[in-house]
């Protein structure tokens, strides 16, 4: 039944299996090739402390199973529940829609698709439409110009340009104040302003057919709706990005954003509203407060001091819809294209990709999680929880794996790769169902996506000063204080003593160290 709440590129749950089950053989079969080299007993010989790791797995894989079972509730029961109420209700377009698409210097290929694609999808809509580019230049603007006008042609049609210069935040600020300006324009205003409604969107994001014919009517059947986001797919747009291994990360990443999500969504929030493609009620965001906070949000920590976010937009937005309380939906049928035409190395680009990512989500994290629960529904402050532990107990496996092998022989590391190869090849299974198509490839991609991941939290999350996004030839950086200062000393001082605090628990687990005789009770 989830297949069917993902319609478009994938495939139906009965052809992904099918296409899923050679890689999957070829998993099982070097799994067990792996056991039979264990020598007899050897499960049996293990320290008692492997017990504690065992349990500490458990624990992980009850979160992860939690975050399935409400999946599935989300996506065959709540969100159908939802989508039926939607359908029925007889206007469900709002008197106007604003979009702002913030684009700076994207290739000409993605730029034709993603203008096309929107021009044809408000060209649909009954709804007065006001579009708001951010662009680089003249070149840009000329071409968009001719796109909307050969792939969209209507007269209820406001087209607005914007040069940026100061990168995406300000843009986004400059923009959305244009857009306030026609929002409480006297000769615009009219009674139903209150359903107005704003896109957020990417240039290099392509709509797909029927987005805003699913998604606009939700706002009206949901009164305390403040935002929404959608599905994302990934479509590499260059031969160069389609040679790397940058399509398949990205498969699996959308392919666990998408449970993740529909997870989140059934306590009436997400973790994110991403900059992709997200819909906002007009009026909370078109507050100056919620302007300020997108162009110039700021963090004081304790050690960096006054820290300014240079990207992570999406998460400046649903920090303060988080704080005003307004709820928040993922609607799981629809979905847009993200166009990605970076290929070249893969370790490179996929690190850069996550370092970024984590340090946004570190450096918004700790202030989610001082709202406290009477902010946010239980769930979602035990995720944000979670963000944090999960990235020390990814590692606990590998780590006391290489202890474990040094001191007692190969047999340990060999026995957990094959734990490794047969969980991790279950955990794919599990997105089987939505229509992924589990290949070779993926298994280390989700390794790697775990491990290496996993080390970029720690680095981003210990130093939230640091911060690089680049584009086109335009970057933006902020690499935090400069030689051995106080700060940088202190802060690879709390990172160093993390790291051995937690390779210490590694060897007590593996019982390469052992407590004093005085620690333990006497009978």
């Amino acid at each position: 039944m989830t297949a069917l709440l993902r319609p478009g590129a994938r495939p139906s749950a009965l052809a992904a299996a099918v296409r899923s089950l050679p890689a999957t053989l070829a998993y099982l079969l070097a799994a067990l090739a792996l056991l039979q080299t264990l020598p007899p007993g050897f499960f049996q010989s293990l320290h008692s402390g492997w017990l504690a790791f065992g349990a500490i797995g458990m624990a992980r894989y009850l979160w992860l199973l939690t975050n399935q079972i409400r999946a599935a509730i989300y996506l065959n029961g709540v969100f159908p529940r939802l989508r039926r109420t939607e359908r029925a209700h007889p206007t469900p377009y709002p008197q106007r829609l604003f979009v702002v698409v913030p684009s700076y210097k994207e290739d000409t290929a993605i730029t034709e698709r993603c203008v096309a694609a929107l021009a044809r999808e408000i060209s649909l809509l009954p709804s007065w439409v006001c579009v708001v580019f951010s662009v680089s230049g003249h070149n840009e603007i000329d071409l968009i110009h001719r796109l909307m006008r050969r792939h969209g042609r209507r007269e209820r049609l406001d087209l607005v340009f914007m040069q940026q210069a100061h990168g995406k935040r300000v843009a986004l600020g400059q923009a959305l104040r244009t857009v306030s300006r026609r929002y409480h324009d006297v000769y615009h205003w009219h009674e139903q302003a209150h359903s107005d409604l704003v896109v957020l969107m990417d240039g290099d994001t392509e709509v797909t057919p029927g987005v805003f014919r699913r998604t606009l009517g939700f706002f009206k059947t949901l009164p305390d709706l403040g935002a929404l986001t959608t599905d994302e797919m990934g479509h590499m747009v260059t031969p160069e990005a389609a040679r790397s291994a940058i399509g398949p990360w990205f498969d699996l990443k959308f392919a666990k954003r998408h449970r993740m999500m529909s997870s989140h969504a059934l306590a009436g929030r997400v973790l994110t509203l991403t900059g992709r493609f997200s819909i906002f009620r007009a009026d909370p965001i078109l507050q100056p407060a919620f302007i300020r906070r997108i162009e110039h949000d700021v963090l004081n920590h304790w050690l960096f001091g006054r820290v300014r976010f240079l990207m992570g937009d999406d998460k400046s937005t649903w920090y303060d819809l988080l704080c005003q309380g307004w709820r928040m939906l993922y609607v799981p049928d629809v979905s847009v294209n993200c166009l990605e035409g970076r290929g070249g190395n893969f370790v490179r680009t996929s690190s850069q990709l996550m370092f970024r990512w984590y340090g946004n989500m570190a450096r918004n994290n700790g202030r989610a999680l001082g709202l406290g629960l009477q902010r946010m529904p239980p769930f979602i402050w035990l995720s944000l929880l979670d963000q944090r532990i999960s990235m020390w107990t990814s590692l606990l496996g590998p780590v006391t794996a290489l202890v474990g092998t040094y001191h007692y022989g190969s047999h340990i590391l060999v026995a957990y790769m094959a734990w490794v190869v047969m969980t991790r090849t279950l955990f794919l299974w599990v997105l089987v169902p939505d229509g992924f198509v589990v290949r070779l490839l993926h298994l280390p991609l989700q390794l790697y996506d775990q491990w290496i991941g996993s080390l970029l939290k720690i680095g981003a999350s210990f130093f939230i000063d640091r911060q690089h996004w680049a584009k086109a030839g335009h970057a933006q950086r902020q690499a935090g204080a400069q030689g051995w200062s106080l700060r940088t000393v202190l802060a690879w001082y709390r990172l160093v003593l993390a790291a051995l605090l937690f390779l210490f628990f590694s060897l007590l687990l593996t019982g390469v160290l052992q407590t004093p005789r005085s620690w333990h009770f006497v009978h």
